[in-house]
């Protein structure tokens, strides 16, 4: 097994692929040594395989991704510093879009699948940069998700339902609604780790109380999609992703 890193970094996974005590392997596909950059909005997303003693991928297995509580940690988009998600048929587990928190320094992310009693853990180690230098700075922004009201629309079965729409609110560092910003919208729906589909794109300009709204188009698919939004100010440029439950 290889484990991918940029060359920039040389940390690894603390180990490559752990076994459990019910036989249960964790390998590392994506995300080890990475750089998550907070000025660039630049990060990687651990991605790990699932498989039994013989090398077997298994699926439906609990994966959970479990940042640092103190210190340098990231956030997972939608989720915190801890995410749980389910391995696909292929053992394939893929953590939400990572976003660096806190402070610079390195990361240890921690890993544990478990699946029918079975468990196995190991730990990957990323590097923030760029953190405390963006926290620093007066012309940074911060993107949130407002919560959707009302009940939910009924399950939609062709591409040319009514769309749906949810609201961001562009603040402050302080929290404060912050106008006039422009915002580059893309939808994207995640067919597999590493590989997106792209539904839409569109730009808009923050409203007097921040918010701008994503027009998300229904699509017959049952690819999980994200929201990410490439807000531009005074020079300074932010990315934020958003997973987007149906």
């Amino acid at each position: 097994m290889r484990v991918l890193a940029p060359p920039c970094f040389a940390l690894v996974a603390l180990a490559a692929a752990t076994v459990g005590p019910a036989g249960l392997r964790i390998e590392v596909l994506r995300g080890a040594g990475a750089n998550n950059n907070a000025e660039s909005g630049s990060s990687v997303s651990p991605v790990v395989r699932i498989v039994d003693a013989a090398g077997a991928p298994v699926p439906q297995a609990l994966v959970v991704f479990a940042a640092p509580s103190s210190g340098p940690s990231v956030e997972f988009a939608g989720h915190g510093p801890v995410a749980q998600v389910l391995s696909d048929d292929a053992g394939e587990a893929s953590a939400p879009h990572v976003r660096p928190a806190v402070a610079d320094g390195e990361v240890e992310i921690r890993v544990t699948a478990t699946k029918n009693g079975g468990s196995a853990s190991l730990s990957i180690l990323q590097m923030n940069v760029g953190v405390e230098k963006k926290m620093g700075s007066a012309g940074d922004l911060e993107i949130v998700m407002a919560p959707e009201t009302g009940a939910p629309a009924p399950p939609q079965t062709t591409e040319d339902q009514a769309p749906r729409l949810v609201r961001f609110r562009v603040e402050s560092p302080s929290g404060k609604p912050v106008p006039g910003v422009e915002v580059q919208v893309s939808v994207v729906a995640v067919k597999a780790p590493g590989k997106t589909r792209e539904l839409d794109r569109f730009k808009q300009v923050s409203a007097a109380d921040g918010q701008i709204v994503a027009v998300v188009p229904r699509h017959s698919g049952g690819d999980p999609l994200e929201i990410v939004l490439q807000a531009a100010w005074n020079g300074r440029f932010t990315t934020r992703y958003f997973e987007l439950r149906r």
